[in-house]
């Protein structure tokens, strides 16, 4: 699985990479500063998984651009929406995203947008759940505020199992 990130603030592109790593271990994870490059890469590369932010600074091409040139490259990518809030939601729901997260997203949060892909990668074509870990919340509790959510990604991919075996 080939993931690129896509945002201007080192910091938060740190702690996307990292918590991707820990999530999905075999992906090839690569973090980029400026759109221009990450299109570059997907121009010579097949990804599979783009987070990408969409409040790119000047002078760079805008988020919302950016993700319409990677649709256009490769139609089966599954695009994720990194916001500080929902403002392109309504963009992202047109073009058929993949996924929305928050800029401070917890590592649940973006385990559930990996085990929900709209499109399916490589890996996961023939056990769509076996590259997944599921971590709990810190707390060990069902819902965590920070996710919005169910924070058990264990009991998705139970479910998604008794799915696919019926």
């Amino acid at each position: 699985m080939r993931v690129i990130v896509v945002e201007d603030s080192f910091f938060t592109r740190l702690r996307l990479m990292t918590k991707i790593r820990s999530i999905v271990p075999g992906a090839d994870v690569r973090c980029f500063a400026l759109s221009s490059r990450a299109l570059e890469f997907a121009k010579e590369h097949t990804v599979d998984v783009a987070f990408v932010e969409m409040e790119l600074r000047p002078p760079q091409m805008h988020g919302q651009d950016l993700v319409v040139w990677l649709q256009q490259i490769n139609p089966q990518i599954n695009l994720i929406f990194v916001a500080g809030t929902g403002d392109y939601a309504f963009f992202g729901w047109n073009i058929h995203i993949s996924g929305y997260i928050r800029k401070n997203a917890c590592k649940e949060r973006i385990a559930k947008e990996f085990v929900n892909l709209r499109y399916p990668v490589p890996e996961q074509r023939n056990d769509r759940n076996a590259i997944i870990k599921a971590p709990l919340c810190a707390n060990n509790r069902r819902r965590c505020i920070s996710c919005v959510g169910l924070c058990s990604i264990s009991f998705l991919l139970r479910r998604k199992k008794e799915h696919y075996q019926q």
